[in-house]
C-alpha cells in the first residue's frame, strides 16, 4: 500500500504526518499553509507533484517549510 510521509518544518523538531492518501496529503499540506508562517505552496503545482507520485513517475516532492515522501507498504501514524 502506498502511503504519503509528510515533514513539515518546525526546528529542531520536524511534525510528521502519514497519508494514507494523496487527498489527505494535500488536504494536510493545504492546512499546514494556512496555519503558518513558514510553509508556502502552490495548490495546483502541489497536486501536480502528488499525482505524479501516485502514478509512480517521482518519489519525493518538496517545497519552503515542506516535504512529501512516498512510502510503500503498511505504515501508521503513531
Amino acid at each position: 500500500m502506498r502511503q504519503y510521509e509528510i515533514t513539515i518544518e518546525n526546528g529542531e523538531y520536524p511534525l510528521k504526518y502519514i497519508a494514507p492518501n494523496i487527498a489527505d496529503a494535500f488536504g494536510c499540506l493545504v492546512e499546514a499553509c494556512r496555519r503558518s508562517d513558514w510553509v508556502e505552496l502552490d495548490p495546483e503545482s502541489l497536486m501536480v507533484a502528488l499525482v505524479d507520485m501516485h502514478i509512480g513517475d517521482t518519489t519525493m516532492a518538496e517545497g519552503p517549510g515542506w516535504r512529501v515522501d512516498v512510502m510503500e507498504g503498511r505504515m501508521t501514524n503513531g
